[in-house]
């Protein structure tokens, strides 16, 4: 189960970055802007669901939320806290990044670029 470390403002007010003790990606950055483009990552949806949230990105051990100007933190952080520690989701996430890994090659300049 992801532990957040700490939860991080932002130069924008309306994002905080969660460092987590553990990975829910592995190299392998995840953006989106809406929930509709976030239909397929659970991660993601889960965020969304939430309510109020504008977008979602996530790699490594570091997941960013922006909420919408009327949400207001101390309200909405310990929802976002919910889906973020999933047991079961991050081990299926874990588990499809790496398998996703396995066509990727670290490339001369510092790239993953698919096989």
């Amino acid at each position: 189960m992801p532990k957040i470390a700490d939860i991080q403002e932002t130069p924008n007010p309306n994002a905080v970055k969660f460092i987590l003790k553990e990975p829910v990606s592995y190299g392998t950055s995840h953006s989106f802007d809406s929930a509709e483009k976030a239909n397929n990552d659970k991660l993601a949806q889960s965020l969304f669901d939430v309510g109020d949230v504008v977008s979602v990105f996530y790699m490594d051990k570091m997941i960013t939320v922006e909420k919408t100007d009327e949400a207001d933190w101390d309200e909405i952080l310990p929802t976002l806290a919910v889906p973020i520690r999933a047991k079961k989701l991050a081990e299926k996430l874990c588990k499809l990044d790496v398998d996703a890994g396995k066509n990727l090659k670290f490339s001369k300049d510092g790239e993953f670029r698919e096989r």
